[in-house]
């Protein structure tokens, strides 16, 4: 029998937190369609913490992302504005911002450099800063 290496495993991890009146959910590892489902209820009960939901999903330690990650990204992104919300993307980095060219959903997963700067502009003026 083989070993298995840690690596190999596709290990995904999701964590909730509040910066004011703002969810961010930061990602780390592998998100595909055995993990998508999972964040997906983790996210619905995030955006329920906030109302209107204005929520920021950290991509930047997510090694690799799927159809079924994008799908539950953009159905996210829906529904957050069907709620009168916003959500934003931050530390997008080569491999998924490829992916977000070449599928042409760059400007439904609108995406900023870091989380300091989603949340800045998820505040807005007036909203007290971060």
């Amino acid at each position: 029998m083989r070993s298995i290496d840690p690596g190999e495993l596709g290990i995904f991890s999701a964590s909730v937190g509040l910066r004011g009146d703002i969810v961010i959910v930061r990602l780390s590892g592998e998100l595909d369609m055995s993990t998508a489902p999972r964040l997906g209820l983790q996210i619905a009960e995030a955006a329920r913490l906030i109302s209107p939901p204005r929520l920021v999903i950290d991509v930047q330690h997510l090694d690799f992302c799927d159809s079924s990650g994008l799908n539950l990204m953009v159905k996210t992104v829906h529904e957050v504005e069907r709620a009168g919300g916003r959500l934003l993307l931050s530390g997008v980095r080569d491999r998924f911002a490829r992916l977000l060219r070449v599928t042409g959903l760059g400007r439904t997963l609108q995406a900023r450099p870091t989380v300091e700067l989603a949340v800045a502009e998820l505040t807005g003026p007036g909203d007290g800063g971060l």
